[in-house]
């Protein structure tokens, strides 16, 4: 840890919603605290492990945030990444109360959702005390609990559309009911596989347009260089003192010829973060008027300048692709 802080790195350990059936503690509390029907199954060949999906009706979570609080004394991480632990998982197991004998005589699920409310709520409590600046950075998908999620300093989402092949396209609105965070109150990151549907020069400027960044993950050297030209260019144009021009409020000044290109633009004191998107089945060229004097216009994507003339620039554009600009 001092390493990671001494190089300005933070540490966020990853906390799931899982135990593994080779845990110490798979034997002793296993029947108590898992959800019923049993479910996950999530296997490690590499450690001969199959792992299943808690209750935090149980008192699975009083060790879980004990756990918490522990690495942070400890071992002076800074915050937790969870995956899965926001969500209310339905159960039935009455071990620790949950579920219901309906008129049929079976029993039934309930969803605990004010038990990982108040776990959510004291895991803020927990970290926040420790690390005022520390993070809880939360990994769901397609389940967009806000009483949950309300507690956490940013969500990612999209790990879920990953099950469709190429070619499949998310509608906009979707995207900003689901993904986007401005609605919710709390900051978004989008997640993408390489084509899986999406490649990332589809994925990065689809985010971007809606003021959400692509989140990379250890495999994806060509995502993070995308982004980390990205982050630069939030830098550049003082992105916390910027105003953002969404596409569906008209773009602010910089404006496509096409009414099937989709323009949101930061204006900030540095320059201006330009993003386009061609939202057609298509290949083609946007030609975007800048509505500003440009010394110069560099394309983040894939990192090249873009001559400016007559006070708009062209780009040839693939299909459903698009084009990230940092204009000075």
């Amino acid at each position: 840890m001092a390493a990671c802080h001494e190089h300005g790195m933070r540490l966020l350990i990853y906390f799931g919603y899982e135990l593994s059936n080779i845990a110490p503690e798979w034997d002793l509390y296993g029947d108590e605290i898992l959800v019923k029907p049993q479910r996950g199954g999530y296997h490690r060949g590499d450690y001969e492990q199959t792992a299943y999906i808690c209750c935090f009706q149980s008192a699975w979570k009083e060790y879980y945030l004990t756990s918490i609080a522990r690495m942070i004394d400890e071992y002076d991480i800074d915050g937790v990444y969870l995956d899965g632990t926001t969500e209310p998982f339905g159960c039935t197991n009455e071990l620790h109360g949950d579920g219901y004998v309906g008129p049929d005589g079976q029993r039934h699920r309930t969803y605990p959702i004010f038990a990982v409310r108040d776990l959510m709520r004291r895991m803020r409590e927990v970290v926040k005390s420790r690390k005022p600046d520390g993070l809880i950075s939360a990994h769901m998908s397609a389940t967009v609990s806000i009483p949950t999620l309300a507690f956490v300093d940013d969500y990612w989402d999209g790990e879920q559309l990953d099950v469709h092949e190429r070619g499949f396209r998310l509608p906009l609105d979707a995207f900003r009911a689901e993904f986007m965070g401005h609605n919710w109150g709390v900051p978004s990151e989008f997640l993408s596989y390489l084509n899986k549907p999406f490649t990332y020069e589809e994925s990065v400027p689809l985010a971007l347009l809606h003021d959400v960044a692509v989140r990379p993950y250890a495999r994806s050297g060509e995502l993070m260089g995308m982004m980390s030209r990205v982050w630069d260019a939030w830098d550049t144009i003082d992105i916390e003192r910027a105003e953002w021009f969404p596409y569906w409020a008209g773009g602010g000044p910089v404006t496509a010829a096409s009414d099937d290109v989709l323009v949101s633009t930061h204006v900030g004191p540095g320059g201006a973060l330009v993003v386009a998107m061609n939202a057609t089945g298509e290949d083609r060229t946007m030609r975007l008027s800048l509505g500003m004097d440009a010394t110069s216009v560099r394309e983040l994507i894939r990192d090249r300048e873009v001559p400016v003339q007559d006070g708009a620039v062209s780009i040839e554009t693939p299909a459903w692709e698009g084009a990230v600009l940092l204009v000075r």
